[in-house]
């Protein structure tokens, strides 16, 4: 059996599209690795990855319960983060604008 292989990785990606562009995302590779048995050529073994929290001290996951969402919600649209921001294409620009002119009127 080869050498052991279990971790997360964390990788910005060149900003092919205005999605990716508007969110200044990050992406996180998450793999395990199969161990085969060299006669057999079939898996024996497989680790799994290890918790994100335990391998990138950069990376944060942070869950946020349900009774908060629209809350959070508002004070994102305070600083002025909104599905529109983050999601540039016509549909969500589009769900905004309804959005706005439904509180207009």
């Amino acid at each position: 059996m080869e050498g052991l292989f279990s971790k997360v990785f964390r990788f910005k990606p060149s900003y092919l599209n205005n999605r990716i562009r508007q969110q200044h995302g990050c992406f996180t590779l998450h793999g395990g690795k199969y161990f085969f048995n060299v006669e057999s050529k079939r898996p024996e073994l497989f680790v799994k990855t290890n918790k994100m929290e335990e391998c990138e001290p950069s990376l944060l996951k942070i869950k946020i319960k349900r009774e908060h969402k629209e809350k959070l919600i508002e004070e994102l649209a305070l600083f002025g983060i909104s599905e529109a921001v983050l999601f540039p294409e016509m549909e969500y620009q589009s769900k905004q604008i309804k959005e706005q002119f439904k509180r207009i009127f």
